[in-house]
């Protein structure tokens, strides 16, 4: 796996670009996985700008509603009151329960967890044999999720699944969508 986050990930997101700073380049490089250090993130947004504070912003608010829900009933830590501050202080370090993978390719499937990959059109790219399921009911969907007919990498029985969602981007993934997701991934 080569990007950041925390050790043992629940969630995994998939991103076909990474910060384009020279430290995550290296990263890519020499083929690294880590955790973020706590004060990261601002640093990452502060150098690089709006794009990347989008893609922070919407991972932390899905990862902030789903560690809020577990910590009610499982952990002693403390956690911040807002996704900003989980977002700021939290969010892919060794605290968190996600990671953001660049570079992937079909076999980084195969860890257990939660898959998100980042766009349909990257999607497509990395799993191009792949029968998505892009309706229900006759109605398209907005969250595609693998098929049954690909159950080696479709949801199993230890909660592992690959989703591909819209870019994290306010218009292609609002809160509305979020909630959406919340709802039917997780």
């Amino acid at each position: 796996m080569i990007g950041v986050g925390c050790s043992k990930p629940k969630v995994i997101l998939h991103v076909q670009n990474h910060p384009p700073l020279d430290e995550y380049k290296q990263l890519i490089n020499e083929g690294v996985y880590r955790p973020l250090r706590a004060d990261e993130i601002k640093n990452i947004i502060s150098q690089s700008g709006n794009h990347w504070r989008k893609i922070f912003s919407i991972y932390a608010k899905l990862l902030f509603a789903i560690t809020k829900a577990q910590y009610q009933h499982h952990s002693q830590r403390s956690l911040p009151n807002t996704w900003q501050d989980y977002r700021d202080t939290v969010l892919l370090t060794e605290h968190c329960i996600g990671a953001i993978q660049w570079e992937s390719d079909a076999h980084c499937f195969s860890c257990a967890g939660v898959h998100l990959i980042c766009g349909f059109t990257y999607a497509a790219a990395l799993l191009p044999d792949v029968n998505w399921q892009k309706e229900k009911n006759g109605e398209p969907v907005r969250l595609w999720q693998l098929t049954s007919e690909v159950s080696s990498i479709d949801k199993a029985e230890d909660g592992s699944a690959i989703w591909t969602v819209p870019y994290f981007d306010y218009r292609q993934f609002p809160n509305a969508l979020i909630e959406e997701a919340l709802n039917t991934i997780f």
